[in-house]
């Protein structure tokens, strides 16, 4: 069972690096000595210490309680950014005019073209549609 879970884990630590790559943002991450490029020994050592960060009780491996606590973790500082974010008038709380008014910015960061309208014209130079969950 519990090579079964650290199988698991490997697993969820080799999909969380390939969309980090997927992500240019996230792949700035595993630039460890900021040098434009990332090495095999850097995600490697970025691997590594998520294995550390994730097994909470430090016995070398990661049981299902501590992937979910540490994505709820995870989860739990995205919320709270978001919220963060949301509150223009700084105030601690996010009203629904400053809670809608950040989804309306949300969708909108994709008008290249500031027309407020989200056609082909927005799609980039590709104008090639994201593929849907099973469309890949």
């Amino acid at each position: 069972m519990n090579a079964s879970i650290t199988t698991l884990s490997i697993g969820f630590l080799t999909l969380a690096s390939s969309i980090a790559f997927a992500r240019p943002p996230h792949a700035a991450h595993f630039d460890i000595d900021q040098d434009g490029q990332i090495t095999r020994a850097e995600v490697e050592s970025r691997a590594a210490s998520k294995a550390q960060e994730v097994d909470a009780d430090g016995d070398g491996l990661i049981s299902l309680e501590e992937l979910q606590a540490d994505h709820a973790r995870r989860q739990l500082e995205r919320m709270q950014a978001r919220l963060d974010e949301a509150d223009s008038n700084g105030d601690g709380v996010v009203g629904q005019d400053e809670f809608s008014a950040q989804i309306v910015e949300h969708v909108f960061a994709r008008d290249s073209n500031n027309d407020d309208v989200l056609n082909a014209a927005d799609r980039g130079e590709r104008g090639a549609r994201r593929p849907r969950p099973g469309q890949r």
